[in-house]
């Protein structure tokens, strides 16, 4: 470090070889009646200071740069499967994803997603089943365009979003529905749709608590006389009395409803089997 050190010394008969000591960030040399003081160069310390935190915020930037990443905007046309699940995604979802019209399953799923569902995802009506953009920061509202996905069979999951708006008739239309369709946890407001009732062959997995769901519930929900577990519309803010109609849901073993967050009024549908 002899190009960060200020050195004044007089010389004098050496008795013996000087010893160093390090005190405080004063290096000493004693020896006999004689001394040799180095100090430290403030002004020299202070630059070393600086070059070594830019160096070190560099190299944060770069790390930062690396893991900050937004999903490819080009992907071929021929794309079948997109398997994006907590891959560390920002930014928006491309609309160039309309182009992809063969793909049969798609899962953006717990990534740092922002902005809104692009309509022209509507275009991949080819989906079987797993489209699932959960667990995002999406926003505004959810487009009617994600009913033109009528052959998809199950996994259809929005929930852990900002989604607000009401939500689209045209998910009645994915009549062929069995498993997780999954609403649940966001802000979505206004009445239930009564198309939901076309879904008749849903057996698990009917989700939309925790939003801002009001008025009544429809009679069409009824309908849904194979589910078997997980119907849960709880922590919303229906009024009036259940639909009768629910009574044909005896296999489902879970909460149907609450009137509002916060209040006791939850319905519970069970077989006569279970206790």
């Amino acid at each position: 470090v002899s190009h960060l050190v200020r050195c004044c010394c007089r010389r004098a008969p050496a008795s013996r070889p000087p010893s160093p000591l390090l005190v405080g960030g004063i290096l000493t040399r004693t020896s006999g009646a004689s001394s040799c003081k180095a100090t430290l160069d403030p002004r020299n310390n202070a630059l070393s200071m600086v070059v070594a935190w830019s160096k070190l915020a560099a190299g944060l930037a770069m790390i930062l740069a690396a893991e900050s990443k937004t999903i490819p905007t080009s992907l071929p046309t021929e794309t079948t499967l997109i398997q994006y699940y907590d891959k560390g995604y920002t930014g928006t979802i491309p609309t160039e994803f309309g182009k992809l019209t063969k793909m049969a399953a798609c899962t953006l799923a717990s990534n740092a997603l922002t902005g809104t569902l692009p309509t022209e995802m509507g275009r991949m009506t080819r989906m079987k089943s797993l489209f699932e953009v959960w667990g995002n920061h999406l926003t505004g509202t959810i487009p009617t365009e994600v009913g033109l996905m009528t052959k998809v069979t199950d996994e259809f999951q929005f929930f852990s979003n900002s989604f607000t708006g009401a939500v689209p008739s045209q998910i009645g239309m994915l009549s062929v529905m069995t498993h997780k369709l999954t609403f649940g946890y966001m802000s979505l407001n206004g009445e239930l749709p009564t198309q939901l009732g076309q879904l008749s062959l849903m057996q698990s997995i009917f989700q939309f608590p925790y939003n801002d769901l009001s008025s009544t519930l429809p009679t069409e929900l009824g309908n849904m006389v194979k589910m078997s577990s997980e119907f849960e519309i709880f922590a919303n803010d229906f009024t009036g009395v259940p639909p009768t109609e629910l009574g044909r849901l005896s296999e489902v073993g879970g909460r149907v409803c609450a009137r509002a967050r916060g209040r006791p009024a939850v319905v519970m549908v069970r077989s006569s089997s279970r206790s």
